[in-house]
């Protein structure tokens, strides 16, 4: 059976990387302020709540408001996370990201989020229980949130669509994954500042490789 070429895939989101790469880095570095200044605002709210409250804190703010505020953040992250996708599709659409598209109004973010948010729990959950189906779960989903922005479905409508795109490849999906996992890790090697390129280049690749099975059919063995 024929498969998927990653070679091709990863070689295709260079190639429209590379078109302008100094433009996604600062699209990157802006997108990473963004994030590094929601951390001291959760800090000091969470602060002000302690030395408010002190010792006779109600067991909702001691127990519930950090889920809260965590969340909060994951959400920020993850709208950081549709940003991208979106100025990815615009790459490959032959257009270049532009600063101002980083805060400009998705109607997706809330399907999006809740898409991110259904594939981690389930993923939580299968790990929780036993690690081998936290690692299918990983799998199978892996491409639910490109789904959401590239076709727009629901959240459990991108969670079966995920699924069905990677049945047609699964080994294929495994290697890019791998490859995924070990250029995060050289990308963190300099002080992180390889994640300015790695984080763009990547969704880029995963919504290149998300096409590349959508147009994909296997040859079928006699």
């Amino acid at each position: 059976m024929k498969n998927i070429s990653i070679k091709s895939v990863l070689a295709e989101a260079q190639e429209v990387f590379m078109k302008a790469p100094w433009h996604w880095v600062f699209v990157s570095i802006i997108q990473f302020l963004i994030l590094i200044a929601c951390i001291p605002l959760i800090a000091f709210f969470s602060a002000a709540i302690t030395v408010t409250f002190g010792s006779s804190m109600p067991w909702f703010i001691e127990h519930v408001f950090p889920t809260i505020i965590s969340l909060l953040f994951v959400t920020v992250v993850w709208a950081v996370m549709l940003n991208f996708y979106r100025m990815a599709q615009a790459a490959l659409a032959g257009t270049n990201p532009e600063i101002k598209d980083i805060f400009h109004p998705d109607t997706r973010i809330t399907p999006f989020v809740l898409t991110v948010f259904l594939v981690a729990f389930i993923t939580y959950v299968g790990v929780w229980i036993l690690v081998i189906p936290g690692m299918i779960a990983a799998i199978v989903l892996f491409l639910a949130d490109v789904s959401c922005v590239e076709e727009h479905t629901s959240p459990v409508d991108s969670l079966y669509r995920s699924l069905e795109l990677v049945r047609k490849d699964v080994w294929s999906v495994i290697l890019f994954m791998i490859i995924s996992i070990a250029l995060s890790f050289v990308a963190i090697i300099p002080f992180g500042l390889g994640l300015l390129f790695y984080v763009p280049f990547m969704m880029i690749a995963k919504i290149v490789l998300f096409r590349h099975l959508r147009n994909f059919e296997p040859a079928v063995v006699a």
